[in-house]
């Protein structure tokens, strides 16, 4: 073999040596790429997992990215919100507090509101930068704190509802006493009166004023009495006139027309005479607030579901002329700590607290609009039955509250 044709196998010996050597180095760079792919996706899907928004912007408070906790905050995509001023998010009385944020402050952290103000918000604004460029930028950690803000509100109401009910157990045993005497008086001297007279119509109306007054004020005595609750036969139509009148004063006040019609008919339901009547408060106060401008309201009380011939359930339907339910709202309507009126110190409870009671009850709830305006909520309960007599069952406890 002459000397050029070693000099080319040496040639070819080398270029593949070098290809093999290039091919290696190719693939362990695929490998490095696809481990960095790897790796991206874990990253990006563990931001997008936090439940907190988190939203990174640069010094001058632009968005260079968001995970997709902003779209349950915000109601914005991610994508939507890139390269956007972090104030045009919040309130924009308070803004984005990372312009006042100090050069030596690790962490600051601030309440505020979105901007529709309708949530409230932790943040949490840290500085962070690059290392390379040294460019500055923050991290803003966002946490929905409405709830607890909500329960809080909802325990100072308690307290204060709390206090109410003894000042009203207090009044309510005072006035009901004197009024009861003067009841009897005044019957003692109809007795003596001419049986056809002004002075006996007049002692007659008296006592029977005296005698509603002194009904009421021990209606209102029981209502607040904190006592074992317990199951019985119960009278929705009895409950229902006495809840009507002691909710005539709130009623007229707000240019409401309370009408009332029962089917003497009905049976009694089994269950808490208390929780039963604090469901339907619930539900008159909803339709109250729902008709700022006045209206009317509808309770009616019926059987709705026969077995053998007999009464096997009762419906108390409450309907007012409001405005009625947002299609939206009809699904989370007795959601806990769902409001319309959050503005108006709405605590999302009303008619949370009454689905739990009426389930407590074996009973149903819905709630539907009805033509021409307005909303209708119908509670379904079982019947009453003589062999449910002597049975003492325990009901669930809850407390009153508005929606």
């Amino acid at each position: 073999m002459d000397a050029s044709n070693i000099s080319s196998v040496t040639n070819h010996d080398d270029l593949s040596e070098r290809a093999a050597l290039l091919e290696q180095a190719l693939s362990g760079q695929g490998e490095l790429l696809a481990g960095a792919r790897r790796a991206h996706a874990l990253l990006v899907s563990t931001f997008n997992a936090i439940s907190d928004a988190i939203i990174v912007t640069d010094a001058a408070g632009r968005v260079t990215q968001a995970n997709d906790a902003v779209l349950r905050l915000f109601n914005r995509a991610p994508d939507d919100v890139i390269g956007d001023d972090c104030h045009s998010m919040l309130d924009e009385s308070q803004g984005c507090p990372h312009p006042r944020m100090p050069e030596d402050e690790g962490v600051l952290e601030v309440e505020t509101l979105n901007q529709a103000r309708d949530r409230a918000l932790n943040l949490r604004v840290s500085r962070v930068t690059d290392p390379e460029s040294g460019a500055v930028g923050f991290i803003h950690v966002i946490r929905d704190i409405t709830r607890e803000r909500v329960i809080e509100r909802h325990l100072i109401q308690a307290e204060r509802m709390s206090l109410a009910g003894q000042m009203i157990s207090a009044v309510a045993h005072e006035v009901a006493t004197p009024l009861s005497v003067v009841a009897n008086i005044a019957e003692m001297l109809r007795l003596d009166a001419e049986p056809d007279s002004r002075l006996a119509a007049d002692l007659g109306k008296i006592v029977t004023q005296a005698r509603r007054v002194a009904e009421m004020m021990r209606g209102l005595l029981n209502f607040v009495r904190q006592a074992p609750a317990q199951y019985a036969p119960v009278d929705l139509g009895q409950i229902a006139r006495e809840t009507l009148d002691l909710m005539s004063y709130e009623l007229r006040k707000a240019r409401i027309e309370a009408q009332f019609e029962a089917d003497p008919a009905t049976p009694p339901v089994w269950g808490d005479r208390g929780q039963l009547q604090q469901t339907l408060l619930n539900l008159l106060t909803n339709a109250m607030q729902a008709m700022s401008d006045g209206g009317r309201v509808a309770v009616r009380i019926g059987a709705s579901e026969r077995r053998r011939g007999e009464p096997d359930a009762v419906a108390l339907v409450v309907e007012d002329s409001g405005p009625g339910i947002a299609p939206e709202a009809l699904d989370k309507i007795f959601d806990f700590f769902f409001t319309t009126r959050a503005s108006a110190g709405g605590a999302g409870l009303g008619l949370a607290i009454a689905k739990q009671i009426v389930e407590g009850h074996r009973g149903r709830i819905t709630a539907e609009n009805v033509r021409g305006g307005g909303a209708r909520f119908t509670v379904t309960l079982p019947a009453a039955f003589p062999q449910h007599r002597n049975t003492r069952t325990e009901a669930p406890a809850s407390a009153t509250a508005r929606k």
